[in-house]
């Protein structure tokens, strides 16, 4: 093992306790590994199909970055979709990032704000700066400077 690998011992599965957003998962990739095991995966969708929130999301992670699973951003977008739909934050913002990207769902600046706004109320920081951001260009939304600056600056 190099010294720039993780060990095994030390990688964590995608279910785990940690979870993050497809807005972050460059920044988590130069930080650790995730192992979707054929087994993890399994229960994942099994718990998804039953309707649990966190695995629906974790699901779409799978999909988004091809981890147990082939790439899908269509899939991914439709897990994220029945996840958010429960009320997960996590699941809110990344389905405003599909929107915001056309990943999965043809580009939509109006259901980005929606998604991004609905993430907000759990003070979601990169919730918060992306509805700034819609703000300040005017994507989705009226162009607001003063609203712009009130959720950047709720972001820090």
């Amino acid at each position: 093992m190099s010294h720039m690998e993780t060990p095994p011992s030390r990688k964590k599965p995608i279910a785990s306790s940690q979870t993050f957003a497809i807005g972050e998962i460059k920044k988590e990739k130069q930080t650790q590994e995730v192992e979707v095991t054929p087994k993890l995966f399994k229960q994942l969708e099994k718990l998804a199909k039953q309707g649990n929130a966190q695995a629906q999301y974790n699901l779409g992670l799978c999909y988004v970055m091809g981890k147990g699973v082939a790439q899908s951003y269509e899939k991914a977008f439709e897990w994220f979709q029945k996840s958010a739909n429960q009320g997960l934050f996590l699941a809110q913002y990344n389905l405003g990032i599909c929107y915001d990207r056309g990943q999965g769902i043809a580009q939509n600046d109006e259901k980005a704000f929606e998604w991004f706004e609905k993430a907000t109320k759990k003070g979601f920081a990169p919730a918060q700066r992306a509805l700034g951001k819609c703000y300040h260009e005017g994507k989705g939304v009226a162009l607001c400077y003063e609203k712009a600056f009130e959720w950047l600056g709720k972001s820090r």
